[in-house]
């Protein structure tokens, strides 16, 4: 099981390797719908690996070649296809006093 923060994790790299470049409409578009999937209370790692394989296509398509930006993107395709369930830690309880 991968842990949704782990996810978050991963992405944020994504994220800032990707931010040290202007990239058009389209790629920015990719990258939000990623963002919005990854961020999800309970995230679909299928919805994830659709959205980052779109993402992964446009961005290859592109005449970048920066290591940094390949390394965060294997990093987090390595994440996402480790496994096939996802599961979100809950971050406290309120108990009530009867």
């Amino acid at each position: 099981m991968i842990n949704s923060a782990d996810i978050q994790r991963c992405y944020n790299d994504l994220y800032s390797a990707m931010r040290r470049y202007i990239w058009n409409y389209n790629t920015v578009e990719s990258l939000a719908t990623l963002e919005v999937s990854v961020y999800l209370r309970c995230p679909d790692i299928y919805d994830i690996r659709n959205n980052f394989y779109k993402l992964k296509s446009i961005v290859r398509s592109s005449v970048v070649s920066d290591k940094k930006l390949d390394e965060s993107f294997d990093k987090f395709e390595e994440m996402i296809n480790s496994d096939d369930s996802v599961y979100c830690m809950i971050k406290g309880l309120d108990e009530v006093v009867q």
